[in-house]
C-alpha cells in the first residue's frame, strides 16, 4: 500500500502543528493528573490513531500496522533490557554477590551524595556510552535502590543524570546518525556537541546533589562535586574534539569514577548524609500476578512506543517540526526544543537525529546559520527530553519497582527537563550570535564520492585499535584503583 505524507492537512500550519501536539499535551495532562502508567500511553496512542486517520488521512491499515511496529520496538528491545537488568540484579542478589557490592561501596562511603555521584552520575555515563538505551537508567537505578535508596529519587536521580551522555550514546550512534541525515561530517559535530555539553556536564553533579539534600549539604561535598563534575567535563571536551564521538562518555564516566576514588581515599565528608526515611531493599521471586496485571504492566513500555510511531510515520512529527521551523530568526532557540521534542517521542537521540537533522541543516541553510550549530543542537537538546520521555519513564519505574507511579517520576523529573533545555536553547543562540568562533571549521561530505567514504571507513577502523587500547588502559587503572583502595580498608 503506497500513502504519502501530508505535512499541513487544515491547511494552516500552527493549526495543524497545534492539532498533531494534541497527543503530547494529553500525555503531560495524564502524567500531572496521577494517572496510571498503562492509562496514560493508551490515551496518547487512542489520539494519534484518531488524529492520524480522520485529519492525516493515514490509512487504517498502515496506522494499525505502525502502532504494531512500535508496540514490537518496545517490547523488543527496550523491554529486554529491563528484563536483562531485573535479571542480572536478581542473579546478584541471590548469589550473595550484592552483599559484596554494597559492602564495596560502603567501604568507599555510606554518605548517598557521593554514592549517587559515583553510580548514577559516572556510572551511569559508562553504561550510556557503551549500551545506551535504557540501560543506564534501568541498571544504576536498581543498583542505588538496592544500596537503599528510595526508589523514587532512585529513579529520577537516575534519569536526570542520563542527560549530558545521551548524545555520545551507544558508542556515538546519535552523532553518526545526525551525520548521516546532513552531510555534515561527523567530526563536526562531535566537536559542536562536545563544546556545548561539558557546560552541562560541569553542573550536573551539584544540581544533583543539591536536588538530593539541599544546598547547604551539597557544600558539605563540595569537593567531590568538583572532581566528579570537572573531570567528566574535561575528558567528554578533549575526547569529543580531538578523538570523535565513540568513546566521551566511556572514557569521560570511566575517568570520574577514577578520580573520585583517588579523592575518597584521602578525602571524606565530615557527616555522612542518608535520606530520612531508608528502608531495606527486597526482592520477592515467589510473587504471582493475574493476567490483566500482567498486561497492563507491559502496556506501557508497548503503548508509547506504538503513539511515537504512529506520529512519525503519519506525519504529525514533522508538521510540529516545521512549525518550529517556521520561526525564523528566533530558530536557533527553537532549535534545540526540536531535538527535545524529537527524544521525547522517540525515546532515543539517535531517532530524533534521523527525523529532524536533515530539517535542521535545510533551515540554518536558508536563514544564513552555520547548519553544524543547528544540527548538534539537535542532539544536544535531545538529551535534556531523556529524561522526561514516556519510554525512559517507563523503563526507570520498571527498574526500581515503581510500576503504576510513572506520574509520580514524571513530575519529579519534568521541571528539571525545562531548566536544562531552557539552558541548551540560550548557549545555541549564543554560539549563532555572539560566539561564532566557537563553531569548528569543516567541509561538507560529498556524498557522491565513494573512494571518500571508503577512505573515511578505513581511518575510523585504524582509529578503533587505539580507542580499545585506551579503553583497555582505563579499565585497568581503574581495577588497580579499586584494588589498592580494598587493600586500605
Amino acid at each position: 500500500m503506497t500513502w504519502t505524507q501530508i505535512i499541513d492537512p487544515l491547511h494552516n500550519l500552527p493549526l495543524s502543528g497545534l492539532v498533531a501536539a494534541v497527543p503530547i499535551f494529553l500525555i503531560f495532562w495524564s502524567l500531572i493528573k496521577k494517572m496510571k502508567g498503562y492509562q496514560t500511553s493508551l490515551l496518547a496512542l487512542g489520539s494519534a490513531l484518531l488524529i492520524a486517520i480522520l485529519v492525516y488521512g493515514m490509512p487504517f491499515k498502515l496506522a494499525a500496522l505502525s502502532t504494531l511496529h512500535g508496540s514490537l520496538y518496545g517490547l523488543f528491545p527496550i523491554c529486554w533490557i529491563i528484563i536483562s537488568a531485573v535479571f542480572l540484579f536478581n542473579v546478584t542478589v541471590k548469589s550473595g554477590q550484592f552483599e559484596v557490592i554494597k559492602n564495596f561501596m560502603a567501604s568507599i562511603t555510606p554518605d548517598r551524595r557521593l554514592q549517587a555521584l559515583l553510580i548514577a552520575f559516572s556510572f551511569g555515563a559508562f553504561l550510556e556510552g557503551a549500551a545506551g538505551f535504557g540501560a543506564p537508567v534501568a541498571i544504576s537505578g536498581a543498583m542505588l535502590v538496592g544500596l537503599g535508596f528510595n526508589p523514587l529519587y532512585a529513579a529520577g536521580i537516575c534519569l536526570i543524570a542520563n542527560t549530558a551522555p545521551v548524545a555520545f550514546g551507544s558508542v556515538g550512534t546519535p552523532i553518526f546518525m545526525a551525520s548521516r541525515m546532513s552531510d555534515i561530517p561527523e567530526l563536526a559535530i562531535s566537536q559542536m556537541v562536545g563544546r556545548t555539553l561539558p557546560i552541562l556536564s560541569l553542573m550536573l553533579p551539584l544540581y544533583l546533589v543539591v536536588l538530593m539534600s539541599g544546598f547547604k549539604k551539597s557544600l558539605e561535598v563540595l569537593p567531590a562535586i568538583i572532581v566528579s563534575g570537572a573531570s567528566f567535563a574535561i575528558v567528554q571536551w578533549f575526547t569529543a574534539n580531538y578523538m570523535g564521538p565513540m568513546l566521551p562518555d566511556v572514557l569521560a564516566g570511566i575517568t570520574s569514577i577514577i578520580c573520585l576514588l583517588v579523592l575518597l581515599k584521602y578525602w571524606k565528608p565530615e557527616a555522612i548524609w542518608r535520606f530520612s526515611e531508608e528502608s531495606a531493599a527486597t526482592v520477592d521471586t515467589e510473587l504471582k500476578y493475574s493476567n490483566a496485571q500482567i498486561l497492563r504492566a507491559w502496556s506501557p513500555l508497548a503503548a508509547v512506543v506504538g503513539y511515537a510511531f504512529v506520529a512519525n510515520y503519519s506525519g504529525m512529527s514533522i508538521t510540529m517540526a516545521f512549525v518550529l521551523a517556521s520561526t525564523g530568526a528566533l530558530f536557533p532557540f527553537f532549535s534545540p526544543i526540536l531535538g527535545w521534542l524529537g527524544v521525547f517521542l522517540t525515546g532515543s537521540d539517535t531517532s530524533a537525529n534521523a527525523l529532524f537533522s536533515k530539517l535542521q541543516a535545510n533551515t540554518a541553510d536558508t536563514l544564513g546559520f552555520d547548519p553544524v550549530v543547528t544540527v548538534s543542537a539537535n542532539a544536544s537538546g535531545g538529551v535534556t527530553g531523556k529524561m522526561i520521555s514516556p519510554q525512559s519513564i517507563a523503563v526507570g519505574a520498571a527498574a526500581v519497582g515503581l510500576i503504576g507511579k510513572e506520574s509520580d517520576l514524571f513530575r519529579f523529573t519534568v521541571k528539571h527537563s525545562f531548566i536544562m533545555l531552557f539552558v541548551i536553547c540560550i548557549l545555541t543562540c549564543l554560539q549563532v550570535y555572539v560566539m561564532k568562533w566557537i563553531v569548528p571549521a569543516y567541509q561538507k561530505i560529498d556524498t557522491a564520492s565513494a573512494s571518500a567514504g571508503a577512505a573515511v571507513n578505513n581511518a575510523a577502523a585504524g582509529q578503533g585499535f587505539w580507542y580499545l587500547l585506551i579503553l583497555a588502559l582505563a579499565v585497568g587503572l581503574i581495577v588497580l584503583t579499586i584494588s589498592m583502595n580494598k587493600k586500605k580498608n
